[in-house]
């Protein structure tokens, strides 16, 4: 952010030294380029156009001309423009950045400085929709401008996908979900790479991108203290991609596998305990982008959510899915059939695929311990196992909805308990990519804060 008080000063300097400054600089007090350095333009006409008015026209020409003449619109806004400058009256509106400002303090959001960048960038939309804008002129919009390409090519990325992909009926071959899995991780992964730029290892972070031109990427955002309060829900989304993000800079987005743990597994961990009074305000802060998503994209962010927040009732308790096998049954039949602790099968439970195999190799503990809890673990995930018992059970008692949003979201693993041939045969096939999912996640979260659930 420019300083004020180098800004105060640059603009009280006499007109020689000004003009100096701004020629060397390339851009003027207000952050308008000058058509030198930093603010040159591959235009040469642009370039003189730009040191004409931000140079010279503020030492030659009155101010009622310079708006009638040098600024932009129409004939007639220069006319009435230039007219009420004449009078001493102001001929444009309170600054983007003021109007941007002015809206998030209506809305109880503080300081735009201090809200995710992506949440800043949609208050700067809304003036523009609402107020018109001067476009890219002043110091940090050529790299506003890069920000909305980026974002266009990755909207583009998706409607090609959409298109091609997943526009057939579903009872189709043409129909091909996975793949546009694939297609929106690897557009994500761009995006990201431009906005933030790749890893840095000195720095420990993403460097070098777009938003690095604009905002003070190395300021840290310290954890809220209020863990209930919204802004604390917000600092946990912003920290899923960092936390499934390795030492290489890479992002595990759905890989089990890794040493980390992958972005989809935190995001089933996050969406389950968003409380059901903050939903549609977190919704709100992070879904800026998501409303230009094509339909069918739409559809799948929030089959995920959906998904991740049903539960179900399995030996008494609520449960999602995921959480079947941590279990007290599950996690006693293991520990007697593996010898070992509830403590220690829970451990093994709770690691990525990485850390099991790291476990694993650990001799100062009992010798093949965790060998044994990885044989027990892998036996109870069988049809007739305790948790494979417990699947199959919560499956069968899940809607219609939950086995189709848990296609959509990715989970094509239900596809071998043939459930796509049950829903075939139901006729739910084929509405696979129209049923109401982000209603079905609000309903979820409702009904997880029933009494007894």
């Amino acid at each position: 952010m420019e300083n004020p008080a180098l800004r105060f000063g640059r603009g009280n300097l006499a007109p020689v030294l000004s003009d100096v400054t701004d020629v060397l600089s390339g851009y003027n007090y207000m952050g308008d380029p000058t058509g030198f350095r930093d603010g040159w333009d591959d235009s040469v006409w642009q370039n003189l156009k730009q040191f004409g008015g931000t140079v010279l026209a503020p030492d030659l020409v009155p101010i009622w001309i310079q708006a009638a003449l040098l600024e932009g619109g129409t004939v007639e806004e220069r006319a009435l423009r230039g007219g009420v400058e004449f009078w001493g009256a102001r001929g444009y509106a309170a600054s983007e950045r003021a109007l941007a400002e002015s809206l998030a303090k209506e809305q109880g959001l503080g300081k735009l400085e201090d809200l995710p960048r992506r949440q800043q960038r949609e208050f700067y939309r809304q003036v523009e929709e609402e107020f018109g804008t001067r476009g890219y002129t002043r110091k940090e919009g050529p790299w506003r401008e890069k920000i909305d390409e980026a974002d266009d090519q990755f909207i583009d990325a998706l409607q090609k996908a959409a298109d091609t992909l997943l526009s057939a009926r579903p009872e189709t071959t043409e129909f091909k979900l996975s793949e546009a899995e694939s297609i929106w991780r690897k557009a994500q992964t761009v995006h990201r790479n431009q906005l933030y730029g790749s890893w840095n290892k000195k720095k420990g972070r993403a460097a070098d991108g777009y938003y690095d031109h604009i905002y003070d990427m190395d300021a840290v955002r310290e954890e809220p203290s209020d863990q209930d309060s919204i802004e604390h829900v917000l600092w946990r989304y912003y920290q899923l991609v960092p936390n499934a993000t390795d030492a290489e800079g890479v992002i595990n987005w759905d890989d089990d596998d890794k040493a980390i743990p992958s972005y989809e597994s935190l995001a089933r961990e996050f969406w389950s305990q968003v409380k059901v009074t903050q939903v549609e305000e977190v919704l709100a802060n992070i879904r800026l982008i998501e409303p230009e998503y094509p339909k069918a994209f739409q559809t799948m962010a929030n089959a995920k959510r959906y998904v991740s927040a049903y539960r179900g009732m399995i030996d008494g308790t609520s449960v999602s899915y995921w959480d079947i096998e941590s279990l007290p049954e599950v996690l006693r039949s293991i520990a007697i059939d593996a010898r070992a602790t509830e403590e220690d099968v829970m451990e093994y439970i709770k690691a990525t695929s990485g850390r099991r195999k790291e476990l694993k190799t650990r001799t100062w503990l009992e010798e093949g311990l965790f060998e044994r809890i990885a044989k027990s673990y892998n036996e109870a995930t069988y049809r007739k196992g305790a948790i494979g018992v417990r699947r199959l059970q919560f499956i069968r008692a899940a809607p219609m909805e939950w086995m189709l949003g848990m296609h959509v979201a990715g989970y094509h693993f239900l596809l071998k308990d043939g459930t796509v041939a049950e829903l075939r045969k139901r006729g739910l096939w084929d509405t696979i990519m129209e049923q109401d999912y982000e209603q079905l996640y609000m309903d979820a979260l409702i009904h997880n804060k029933l009494p007894g659930m």
